[in-house]
């Protein structure tokens, strides 16, 4: 899920197979997240099967040369991320998302061609000759460990969580913030779930986003472009149902420091904390509660661009703000379920901030009532109840869960089966590694 509400509040946490549910939203993200691979794909579809169908085709002809195993691995190895390392452009042209990033795994197969062919010639060389090339192969093995160690120096240093800013600002929201949820970036961000159970609304990673509204806030909370974003900012962090927001000054060591001119929310926000060059700013909130009563016509509507108005946005933060209908109270009672109490008139709506997703089911008063999302992705009901409410929400899977456990687990059963119940014996693989060179 997007916003991280989940914490230690008892329960059993769940581990779910990868379902086709799950890695459709990780392909819905891929445009926005990788903008160089979606235009690419948008444009030559046929490129990347191309490069695929061609790595084969020379696969199946090394198959039938008299190049040793190791040769034949690596040529296709090297050849297949060269092809994607060498072409990638991150914002134009990329074969696959991020592919720019596999230059440490181009060393593998470099490693292994360069290898073998200093051992093709210590073995074909002459006497003399065999200690030169033991002494280049020494020389180039030492510039290569130095290189490692240098970075393994600069990487891996000994440090004291309490001169770090994600960790104080982390301890200090689960001290006097505890279960609210925050809007934090950069390594803050990161590294805030790493010290705390403290829910944030992104954290890591956006692959799994589910709720559209995600990727246009930080294009208004981070930058800054003028008061005006700045107070859509504020009304943002209020919709999302944020309590505090986090931002990082030039003090702070936080890697990133994406809130840029974080001093612009001091006429707006009222400042918790400073520590490190952190400050942390209270998001004023009506209460702490992530259900709120609506009348009809205040929930932001579906849009078929994804797209929030700016009009439709400040409604519904006006609305949750409202003191003067009643409150409707929020608790979670485990990990995958919370209960909500409200009292209601005829067609009012409770508005839950929590994202959307198939596998919500809702019981109100004892009976089943359907769930719909509004146009940011939050969870929206329509009790049809009048005075006391007691809705329970639960939280049971991805829709095509079921039948992911089952394979999963007839996978589990199969693959034991195959290996060992095939009666491949070693004189068959012996047999089988004799017919080619090595």
């Amino acid at each position: 899920m997007p916003v991280s509400w989940g914490n230690a509040r008892g329960g059993t946490v769940r581990y779910v197979p990868m379902c086709p549910s799950i890695l459709a939203t990780v392909i819905r993200n891929l445009g926005p997240m990788h903008s160089g691979f979606w235009q690419a794909w948008h444009k030559m579809p046929y490129l990347l099967p191309g490069v695929l169908m061609a790595t084969a085709a020379l696969g199946y002809l090394l198959r039938y040369s008299h190049m040793p195993l190791f040769a034949r691995f690596g040529l296709l190895y090297l050849g297949l991320l060269a092809a994607m390392f060498l072409t990638s452009h991150p914002l134009t042209f990329e074969l696959l998302p991020q592919v720019g990033r596999l230059q440490l795994e181009m060393e593998i197969p470099a490693g292994l061609l360069l290898g073998g062919m200093a051992w093709w010639l210590y073995s074909h060389s002459r006497r003399w000759t065999k200690p030169l090339l033991v002494a280049v192969a020494v020389a180039a093995v030492a510039i290569q460990i130095r290189n490692y160690h240098a970075r393994a120096r600069l990487d891996i240093q000994v440090i004291d969580p309490i001169t770090r800013s994600e960790y104080t600002s982390a301890r200090w929201l689960d001290t006097h913030l505890h279960g609210q949820r925050v809007y934090a970036t950069g390594s803050d961000g990161f590294w805030l779930n790493a010290f705390t159970d403290t829910p944030q609304v992104h954290g890591c990673c956006e692959q799994g986003q589910s709720m559209p509204v995600l990727r246009i806030a930080p294009y208004i909370v981070n930058p800054s472009i003028n008061p005006a974003v700045t107070k859509l900012a504020v009304v943002y962090l209020e919709a999302l149902g944020v309590q505090a927001l986090v931002t990082s000054g030039p003090e702070s060591t936080d890697e990133y420091k994406d809130i840029k001119a974080p001093e612009r929310f001091e006429a707006l926000l009222p400042v918790l904390h400073r520590e490190h060059g952190d400050t942390i700013y209270g998001v004023p909130q009506r209460s702490r509660s992530l259900a709120h009563v609506l009348r009809p016509g205040e929930a932001v509507p579906i849009r078929a661009s994804h797209e929030v108005a700016a009009d439709e946005l400040a409604r519904y933060a006006s609305a949750i703000e409202d003191n003067a209908r009643p409150m409707a109270g929020f608790d979670w009672l485990g990990h995958s379920s919370a209960r909500i109490g409200a009292t209601l008139r005829p067609n009012e709506l409770v508005s839950v901030q929590v994202p959307w997703l198939a596998g919500w089911k809702a019981v109100i008063n004892g009976g089943t009532q359907p769930l719909i999302a509004d146009g940011l992705g939050f969870i929206l009901i329509r009790p049809e109840c009048e005075g006391n409410c007691e809705i329970t929400l639960t939280w049971t899977g991805p829709p095509d869960l079921t039948s992911c456990v089952w394979i999963a687990s007839l996978a589990i059963v199969l693959v034991p089966f195959l290996l060992f119940g095939a009666g491949l014996r070693l004189t068959d693989l012996e047999r089988l590694n004799a017919r080619r060179p090595y």
